[in-house]
């Protein structure tokens, strides 16, 4: 999926850098992408940012819709007798985390929360580290996407310009392995630790 959203975007953005909305309009002209995706460059290179958070909205719908939606509903159909294929995209929102500073893991987007009412009358309420959803369904994957991901990294360009800099230039191949789950074990286990949170009332 991550290659898939490479090979897409990746020439856009390249074009956009060297040769700006000629280039953008080129790839229209040859009919690899639709006049949405020239308005969303056009509102990109605008300046405004009000019309720049448009455009990026626009970029991540075809990402996560066009590119890799029907991955993910490849991969959950996959031999859906046994769940498979199910099992392996929970898996992902259960490992998934994001790479912006502040925007929560797909984990604790929408965990269970489980209330059960004790013997002595009391209620005890246990938010555990457990997806309750999958993202591999793009409505909910869509909102996570609109609520916490493009929110948080619209703040980060307009209040901390250097962070983002800094971001953009960790090489794609460090990015990826340093998203691997083995590798974020450790983080998996503590952010576990971290929103259990057990009430009693």
């Amino acid at each position: 999926m991550q290659k898939a959203i490479f090979s897409d975007l990746m020439p856009l953005h390249y074009g956009y850098v060297h040769d700006g909305l000629a280039a953008v309009r080129d790839f229209r002209s040859a009919g690899l992408i639709d006049d949405e995706i020239v308005t969303a460059w056009t509102n990109i290179a605008s300046g405004k940012k009000n019309l720049i958070a448009t455009g990026n909205a626009t970029l991540l719908h075809r990402e996560q819709y066009d590119v890799v939606g029907w991955q993910f509903d490849n991969v959950r159909a996959y031999r859906q007798a046994d769940g498979i294929g199910a099992a392996l995209t929970y898996a992902m929102t259960l490992a998934g985390s994001p790479s912006i500073a502040g925007v929560p893991a797909l984990r604790n987007f929408i965990p269970f929360h489980v209330t059960r009412r004790l013997a002595d009358g009391r209620t005890v309420d246990i938010k555990t580290p457990i997806p309750n959803w999958d993202c591999s369904y793009f409505n909910l994957r869509w909102k996570y996407v609109t609520t916490e991901l493009l929110p948080r990294y619209q703040a980060m360009v307009e209040h901390d310009w250097n962070a983002t800099v800094e971001r953009m230039r960790v090489p794609y191949e460090q990015q990826f392995e340093s998203h691997r789950p083995i590798y974020n074990l450790p983080k998996i286990l503590g952010d576990a630790l971290a929103n259990t949170v057990v009430t009693v009332r």
